[in-house]
């Protein structure tokens, strides 16, 4: 029973609050928003100021205000919202009535509000209406108005007053163009010069790339279909959206051309998916003594004004200064072949593993020749290690990791060779970030107009046989075939051709297609024609499951030879470095840095020639001294299913040195491998340690089989 007289008493409680609220609040903010002056749907605001002289005029257009009087122009967005709250939220519950006011013995005149006084016409659905603004109340705080039906005066907010005081300056938007960067879809400039040409330039947005689908992509559709520069025409779209007037300089700019509108230097179009907006740019103002301002007006509207001169001039040359220097724009991943032609010698480079027209699958590819493994243990093993991890991802990314030199038509390969991953990805990076590049003192007004523009960074947009012919490319510096697939099957090649500069003092130029860009020098390093710049860096490691179980280290004189140490690995141990490293002694601690650096053999770089026994060489030095061969290192591998003594099971992998040509600097030569390399430092170090000062470190040779240690015989 308690529990539902408990419920009983609720529901009357509620039911009771509902008919209180609904007859109460309810009502009283229904009659509220009766007394409320005007609609919420204002279309119109004119404000005269006293004796009738007009102030300024407003007009919404769809979701905008636009000014009308004294001069059309948009309106400011918060200024006008700030006057729109005060006239909506205006109303005459708050006032008192006129006949009030005059059984006290006052008048109209009294509040200032007489007929002269400053006016507010209001329009809205129901129609026009007309507010009168007098004196504020003694205390300040308040201003008289008088009530469109003028039967009501009421002490509004100051702030109404203050709203509606705001000068036409206080109400015209600052923005010219009134628009968003990311509305805008396109972009024309039309370029007046002297003698009456006109050069108009078009820029397009388009969809954004693979690499960035959500970032702007512009394209210039005219003087010429090519790339633009998003991100520098982002930054100046930026500043041309947001361009404000200086001054305003009269609302009409009737037939005088003192302005230099009627043929305008400039003429902005910026088009949105819903509107367009045109921007006239005439003379210099000539009141602005620095001359960084410009008479201005937009399209359909005679009020002229001024702009900053710098966001509009930096348009001037956007066909130049806006284009995408980098002119050779393609994904890795499609490019599947170069070739490199320097003179009379070629280089074909292609990726292995990928069928012709299929670059995104993994298919193995019968028509590329496989990498032949080398029948001994000098042969790389696979998987390569990553050598240069530390350096970059090249090594274990397969866009760059599968690369070979194949024998080919015209090619200097003579055997297919793995390409080094760091070297490939390197110059695929380079290629991609070719550049054009304007010659420092290519605006020299000095220069000829034909050795300008052998300077400037965009030659030719369409090569002529006579462009051909004094840029050199008949005798052209490198050509480039580059081939691609993509994940659809379809194949193309584009060819890159680069000239020596056509004069002294002028850049080197590059051609695709029917383009001619100007370029740096350095690129010409990265193509080289010589398969030892691009041979795979990894000389030897060990085989798995294989271990270094002797070393022998010799010292070449002529054709003499002097062994300096003879070492083999003690039975029972599993890692020989491992074990010497536990002795604190010189000797072991440098016998173990060898054999460290000798189980994975790196090249910092190959020489061009093969291995030869008799190879001298006279170029690191500087002097012309030749450097023979000073050291030879034999390493005895036992390979994983042998016997260190069974025949057969141990192989021995053998290298000649020069001696330390400098700090970083010293060569190799691998007879299995037939090349000659420049060795990393820690192979230097190694054999820095045990070939300087060997009396300090090297302990007597013992006399094996009755034969002296200091044995001189002919070298091998």
């Amino acid at each position: 029973m308690r529990f539902k007289l408990t419920l009983l008493l609720l529901v009357a409680n509620i039911v009771t609050f509902g008919f209180i609220w609904r007859n109460a609040g309810g009502n009283a903010e229904t009659e509220i928003s009766a007394q409320a002056f005007f609609s919420a749907d204002i279309s119109e605001i004119a404000v005269s100021g006293a004796n009738g002289a007009a102030a300024y005029a407003l007009e919404r257009r769809g979701r905008d205000w636009f000014m009308t009087q004294p001069f059309a122009w948009r309106a400011d967005a918060f200024a006008v919202s700030r006057l729109l709250n005060e006239l909506r939220f205006l109303d005459s519950s708050i006032g008192f009535s006129v006949e009030e006011a005059a059984d006290a013995g006052s008048s109209l005149a009294s509040y200032g509000l007489e007929e002269t006084s400053a006016k507010v016409s209001v329009t809205d659905s129901a129609g026009t209406h007309e507010l009168r603004l007098g004196k504020t109340t003694p205390d300040g705080r308040c201003v008289y108005v008088l009530s469109p039906d003028g039967k009501v005066i009421v002490p509004a907010p100051r702030s109404l007053f203050n709203a509606v005081a705001q000068t036409p300056d206080d109400l015209r938007s600052r923005e010219v163009f009134s628009m968003r960067p990311y509305e805008i879809r396109a972009v024309t400039v039309r370029t007046a010069f002297s003698g009456g040409r006109e050069q108009r330039t078009g820029l397009v947005r388009v969809r954004g790339n693979e690499e960035s689908p959500d970032a702007a992509q512009w394209r210039f559709e005219t003087p010429v279909a090519a790339a633009a520069d998003s991100r520098l025409v982002e930054k100046r779209l930026g500043e041309l959206a947001s361009l404000g007037y200086v001054r305003i300089v009269s609302g009409d700019a009737g037939d005088s051309d003192a302005y230099g509108l009627k043929t305008p230097g400039m003429r902005f179009t910026l088009d949105a998916a819903d509107r367009s907006r045109t921007l006239l740019v005439g003379n210099a103002d000539p009141s602005d003594a620095s001359g960084e301002t410009r008479f201005a007006k937009l399209e359909n509207n005679p009020a002229v004004f001024t702009v900053p001169a710098a966001p509009v001039e930096a348009w001037r040359d956007a066909a130049r200064e806006m284009r995408d220097p980098y002119f050779l724009r393609f994904d890795p991943a499609e490019l599947i072949g170069i070739t490199i032609h320097d003179g009379n010698d070629a280089l074909v480079i292609h990726r292995m593993n990928v069928a012709r027209g299929k670059a995104g699958e993994a298919a193995e590819d019968a028509s590329v020749p496989a990498v032949a493994a080398a029948p001994d243990v000098g042969a790389v093993a696979e998987p390569r290690p990553e050598i240069f991890s530390e350096k970059s991802a090249a090594a274990a990314n397969p866009v760059y990791n599968s690369w070979q030199m194949p024998v080919a038509p015209g090619s200097s390969v003579t055997a297919a060779t793995k390409v080094e991953p760091e070297v490939i990805a390197e110059l695929i990076e380079k290629l991609r970030n070719l550049r054009a590049v304007r010659a420092p003192g290519a605006d020299d007004p000095a220069l000829s107009a034909a050795r300008r523009r052998l300077c400037d960074a965009f030659v030719a947009d369409v090569a002529t046989p006579e462009d051909i012919s004094q840029m050199k490319f008949n005798t052209p510096l490198r050509i480039v075939e580059l081939e691609f697939a993509s994940p659809d099957g379809k194949t193309r090649s584009q060819t890159l051709t680069i000239a020596p500069a056509a004069e002294e003092g002028t850049p080197i130029h590059a051609k695709t297609g029917t383009s001619i860009y100007s370029i740096t020098p350095e690129i010409l390093d990265d193509l080289d024609a010589h398969a030892a710049h691009f041979r795979d860096r990894l000389v030897f490691t060990l085989p798995e499951g294989g271990k270094i179980v002797g070393l022998k280290l010799s010292e070449l004189d002529g054709h003499l030879e002097k062994t300096l140490l003879r070492e083999a690995c003690p039975e029972g141990v599993a890692d020989w470095a491992e074990e010497l490293e536990k002795n604190a002694e010189p000797f072991p601690q440098a016998l173990a840095k060898l054999i460290r650096a000798t189980s994975t053999v790196v090249a910092v770089s190959y020489l061009p020639e093969p291995f030869s026994r008799s190879f001298e060489d006279d170029a690191y030095l500087g002097m012309g001294v030749p450097e023979p061969w000073r050291y030879r290192v034999d390493v005895d591998v036992l390979l994983a299913d042998g016997e260190k003594n069974t025949p057969g099971k141990t192989e021995t992998v053998t290298y000649f040195l020069t001696r330390r040509l400098g700090g970083t600097t010293q060569l190799a030569g691998s007879p299995a491998q037939d090349c000659i390399f420049r060795i990393r430092q820690d192979f230097i170090d190694a054999m820095h340690a045990l070939t300087f000062n060997r009396s300090g470190i090297i302990p007597e040779i013992s006399d094996p089989d009755g034969i002296s240690a200091d044995n001189i015989r002919p070298a091998e």
